[in-house]
């Protein structure tokens, strides 16, 4: 994570350990699980790939924020793998 001044914002879509750390509109947003920090945009077209995959209609805000909800485990894994802990 680097030295710029951000804020966490609520969890994620709801989920329980997901965080959304905001830098401001001049940077991407982060996703912070532990002490692992991934780029929003890489973990939300990951989201949205595995959607497609099982025919979730992703543009539903409601129905992918449930998705996004009820596989948090499977998400907070792939972040780990893409990550090294801070």
């Amino acid at each position: 994570m680097s030295n710029l001044k951000f804020k966490v914002m609520a969890k994620w879509y709801g989920t329980q350990e997901i965080e959304m750390i905001w830098h401001g509109e001049w940077a991407d947003p982060e996703l912070k699980v532990d002490e692992r920090v991934a780029n929003y945009w890489e973990v939300e077209q990951y989201c949205v790939d595995c959607c497609k995959d099982e025919g979730i209609n992703y543009n539903d805000d409601f129905i992918y924020a449930e998705w996004v909800r009820t596989h948090e485990e499977e998400i907070i894994d792939w972040i780990y793998e893409i990550t090294v802990a801070n």
